[in-house]
């Protein structure tokens, strides 16, 4: 019979797909295969269009009016888009890629494609786009279209479809150059250029067979990719059992470029469940540049959106103190609510440790627990030990403190939350005080941790209250420190009650202060403490500006345990004092242009006015034989622009300020009127006060009656030549300063953005009685859309009174360490120098001492398929040198070098190099989650 191109509408055929998750999609595609087109028909060439159905193993059509007629359009293997044609034509629905595997190279793609490439990445798999009107509809929902350019019936029950032969019904596009379909077996035989795309899908092969009554089909010598997640691989075979099951044989896998694939994970048989949504696998070989570098007889792994249990990548680092450190982690999926991660660690010099990690999640609560455990710890190697052995400084058992000692750490953080209820778990707990800087990150930022919280609270919340009750306590981890108070417990009911425009805050307070330090003669106070806290305030805005003012008060009660009192002393002093206070502000507004751009100006000053009446708290002081004084939670504030309009000085409870004083502030902004965003914003300010402050942490100048002949005394003390002296006279007058001088510091803020990538801040207080810088803050910050980062800072706070006399007589303190100030400079970067390569550093510098806190230096190599980030490490890990507080004798130093490699698509080793960039270098974290990694 003739031979020329045909077109099928089979409208009542469905094909039947399970829906799975996006690492699912291969399975999704194969099950494509099993029901293809059970339909055909043939006709001239301007004959009537058919339209078929199966009825009892029969077929019934019946002949509709062709609506056009049409020559087959010449087509280029070229061709990125779809062209509407006619009704019933498979050919014009159809769409076709430049690469076999849909792969198109940067240079080719478009601008939009471009910017969302990963870096490294040199292009991406890009699904050609069809436009007609059924490219969208769902296959249950759309007709069938066949056609080819010719067709044969051999017999009664069978028919060849031969050239170009495309079988498309809604999204799904099938074609071959090849079919044969026999009605009697119910089977389909496709050869050549096989060819199956559904949505994100594309499956390539070279023959296809199917039972079109059981859904069984199988794809020879296949290649498949999946676009959205950048996969693709290859398989002898490709099957689809009846049970909807997927069997592969010699599979691959990977998510580099088709051409080169630096890495390709291949299994000799692989078995996937759309059910359960998991995968088998056996005799897995990882193969990077081709050379096999990891074999595995057995791997589960989940092909939906659910988590499965299997082997994650290892890390690898080695340290000073540690030597060789490697840690492999393990995945356990135990339920869809709760998992864990197993790590067996080795270190070199320390020996073998466990490490867990616990996650839950149901309704009320999400929990994380972590818990890791050393087994007689072999010594480790420290050098810095090890030198001060061989000056004679410390013994051999001092060099290794912890051999033959068991470590551990246990760690919980829960947050729950009901309707009305909420709850906390923060506990964190360590065998000892180095636990932390020998076994864990040893990152600068943990390095200057103290205390270790370990805290558990619930509360209730009412219409207008909210109680609470906490226990909480402190693990110090640095020698010579003093641990917190625990509060067991701290009783809290806050409330609050609105009426129109008037607002009552009513806060009740009861704790418990106990310590682990609490024998006779400790110099320990214990007991428990009561307070309120109660205001009444008016708040009046309007475009313009607004008012607040305030009335209230303020009471301290004490129950004392007289463990370490002297006699005589009150056990239940307390106190109270009225306040009041007046906060407002006016806006004014002007509008200006600057380089071209339209700006807002505003002019923002600010009056907060604050009285509290003097409430005699010298039953607080010294009430021990060593001249303790009540200090439970409270310490004086640091002066900054946020603090001047604070109704309190001091922060914590253990104090009722006496206060008359005025705060005032201006702060004057730019703001870009047609994004919104503020270009610069500058804030001064200053308190100004018209009594002196009776109240102060210790008491130490009494009712201030000879300040001021005190102060003069002081003032000659700083020219005295003894070194003791001096600095003790340099203490003293600063706190008393804060109690008698008629102005704060001056506070002065400034931060805006030179545009959405540069960001800049600086924060100075400048103390005018001695016209020196206090302490200051500033920085610049800098990211783009290229995943460059760059931040610079600078810290600077004068400080004093860290080292007593003992230090200075005793251990030699020369001259340039007597202010012991705190000054740092801190410089880093992750900088992209290429498309694939990104430096990666930080310099954290002591100025004060001339020294090194931190440095680290590497590379960062990214590819489409992996990544790799290689990390020379050199730091300080005592916790009074990262504070300046430490001579260069007593430093302790760690270096190392850390390496991470992830493949994607598979994982990475991600936590311990990850932690460390986290907490060196501002804006990483952003950075990864910027690009998905």
């Amino acid at each position: 019979m003739a031979k020329t191109r045909q077109s099928f509408s089979a409208s009542d055929k469905r094909f039947a797909t399970p829906v799975l998750g996006h690492k699912s999609a291969l399975a999704v595609a194969i099950a494509l295969i099993s029901s293809g087109a059970s339909h055909w028909a043939s006709a001239q060439e301007n004959s009537p269009l058919w339209d078929c159905q199966a009825i009892d193993g029969n077929w019934a059509c019946e002949a509709k009016p062709n609506p056009e007629a049409y020559q087959r359009p010449q087509r280029s293997n070229v061709f990125l888009g779809g062209k509407k044609g006619p009704a019933g034509s498979a050919d014009a629905t159809s769409v076709h890629s430049y690469h076999p595997l849909d792969w198109v190279n940067q240079e080719q793609l478009s601008e939009e494609q471009r910017q969302k490439l990963s870096p490294g990445c040199c292009g991406a798999f890009v699904e050609p786009m069809r436009e007609d009107e059924e490219a969208q509809l769902d296959p249950d929902n759309a007709p069938l279209r066949l056609s080819a350019d010719s067709t044969e019936a051999m017999q009664e029950t069978s028919a060849t479809l031969e050239g170009d032969v495309k079988m498309i019904q809604g999204y799904r596009q099938l074609e071959a150059d090849r079919a044969m379909v026999d009605r009697g077996t119910s089977t389909a035989e496709l050869d050549g250029n096989i060819r199956l795309r559904e949505p994100g899908v594309l499956i390539k092969g070279d023959a296809m067979d199917m039972d079109m009554d059981t859904g069984e089909a199988t794809v020879h010598n296949a290649q498949y990719v999946l676009h959205q997640q950048g996969i693709h691989g290859s398989a002898g075979q490709i099957s689809r059992l009846q049970d909807k099951t997927l069997e592969m044989t010699e599979a691959s896998y990977s998510q580099c470029e088709p051409e080169d694939p630096s890495w390709i994970l291949e299994g000799a048989r692989v078995h996937i469940d759309p059910k359960t949504e998991v995968g088998t696998a056996r005799d897995i070989v990882l193969r990077v540049k081709g050379v096999p570098v990891f074999y595995t007889p057995y791997l589960q792994f989940p092909v939906g959106d659910k988590r499965k249990s299997g082997l994650l990548f290892p890390s690898i680092s080695s340290g000073d103190s540690g030597g060789i450190d490697l840690a492999v982690p393990y995945y356990l999926n135990l339920a869809p609510n709760y998992d864990m991660t197993l790590t067996p660690r080795y270190i070199n010099d320390r020996g073998f440790m466990l490490e867990t990690e616990l996650r839950h999640l149901n309704q009320y609560f999400e929990t994380e627990a972590n818990f890791a455990y050393l087994a007689k710890d072999e010594g480790g190697n420290d050098k810095d030990n090890q030198r001060l052995v061989n000056e004679g400084i410390i013994s051999e058992g001092q060099a290794s403190p912890y051999l033959d000692e068991d470590r551990w750490l246990v760690g919980i953080e829960q947050k729950g939350r009901g309707q009305s209820w909420y709850s906390r778990i923060d506990y964190t707990q360590v065998s000892d005080r180095d636990y932390l800087r020998d076994l864990d990150t040893a990152s600068l930022s943990l390095n200057s941790v103290s205390d270790l919280r370990q805290l558990a609270m619930a509360g209730y919340r009412l219409k207008n209250w909210d109680i609470s009750v906490k226990a909480e306590k402190f693990q110090t981890i640095v020698n010579g420190l003093e641990s917190p108070y625990k509060q067991l417990p701290t009783i809290r009911a806050i409330g609050n009650y609105q009426w129109g425009d008037f607002n009552a805050e009513l806060l009740n307070e009861y704790s418990r202060f106990d310590h682990g330090d609490k024998d006779r003669n400790s110099n320990r106070i214990i007991g428990d403490r009561a307070r309120l806290d109660y205001r009444l305030s008016w708040d009046q805005q309007w475009a313009w500006g607004y008012i607040r003012p305030m009335i209230g008060a303020r009471a301290l009660s004490y129950q004392l345990d007289d463990i370490n009192l002297k006699d005589g002393v009150n056990e239940s002093p307390n106190a109270a004092a009225a306040m009041a206070g007046f906060d407002s502000t006016i806006y004014f507004e002007r509008q200006g242009n600057l380089f071209g751009k339209n700006y807002k100006q505003t002019f923002e000053p600010r009056l907060f006015y604050f009285y509290s009446d003097h409430a005699d708290q010298d039953e607080f002081y010294n009430l021990t034989l060593g001249g303790a004084d009540i200090d439970f939670d409270t310490s004086d504030a640091t002066v900054g622009y946020s603090q001047l309009f604070r109704t309190s000085r001091f922060v914590g409870a253990d104090r009722i300020d006496d206060a008359n004083q005025l705060s005032l502030g201006l702060t004057s902004r730019f703001i870009n009127q047609r994004s919104g965003e503020e270009w610069l914003r500058v804030s001064l300010g200053q308190i100004f006060y018209f009594e002196d402050r009776l109240v102060s942490l210790n008491g130490e100048f009494g009712d201030l009656n000879n300040a001021e002949e005190l102060r003069q005394q002081l003032t000659a003390q700083l020219s005295s030549s003894n070194i003791a002296e001096r600095i003790n006279a340099r203490r003293q007058l600063d706190r008393l300063e804060r109690q008698i001088g008629n102005q704060s510091e001056y506070a002065f803020l400034l931060s805006g953005s030179l545009s959405q990538t540069l960001r800049y801040g600086l924060d100075l207080t400048w103390r005018q009685y001695d016209d020196r810088l206090e302490r200051g803050n500033a920085y610049i910050r800098y990211m783009d859309d290229e995943a460059r980062v760059f931040n610079l800072s600078y810290r600077y706070d004068r400080n004093f009174g860290q080292l007593d006399s003992n230090d200075f007589n005793n251990n030699g303190i020369n001259n340039e360490l007597l202010d012991n100030d705190i000054e740092q400079a801190d410089i880093s970067f992750i900088w992209p120098v290429s498309d694939s390569w990104s430096l990666i550093g930080r310099g954290n510098y002591d100025v004060t001492n001339s020294r090194e806190l931190e440095t680290l230096a590497g590379f960062e190599y990214n590819s489409c398929c992996y990544r790799i980030r290689l990390v020379g490490r050199r730091w300080i890990d005592n916790f009074l040198a990262t504070q300046g507080t430490l001579v260069d004798q007593q430093v302790q130093e760690d270096s190392g070098i850390f390496f991470e490699i992830q493949l994607k698509g598979l994982g990475g080793t991600g936590k311990r190099l990850s932690s460390i960039l986290k907490d060196a270098i501002y804006g990483y974290q952003q950075r990864e989650e910027m690009f998905g990694n």
